[in-house]
């Protein structure tokens, strides 16, 4: 799933976390996305080795396959959630909490 979540220093993502979870028998592709806050929510260990990017520069970097229906798997707040639901890219956006 992605992340706004990069190796610490880099542009890169950590080798296991992936950019979506595509299900072509169903015709779906699954994408995850947390809060940038992280920093701010979760303690120093739980993050070693990530830096967290905006949630909408990290959505728009995102490669979907324009012959599914892309799933957004969220916890980022209800305020983003909506602003992204919005923007028209997603068909299904599952918010946490």
């Amino acid at each position: 799933m992605v992340f706004p979540a990069r190796k610490a220093g880099s542009a890169d993502r950590p080798a296991w976390l992936r950019e979506t979870v595509d299900y072509p028998e169903l015709g779906i592709q699954v994408a995850g996305l947390l809060t940038s806050s992280m920093p701010n929510i979760t303690t120093p260990k739980a993050r070693v080795g990530l830096e967290f990017d905006d949630e909408f520069a990290t959505l728009d970097k995102i490669r979907w396959n324009d012959r599914r229906v892309r799933v957004l798997l969220t916890h980022i707040g209800i305020e983003t959630e909506r602003k992204i639901a919005a923007t028209g890219k997603i068909h299904a956006l599952l918010g946490g909490h």
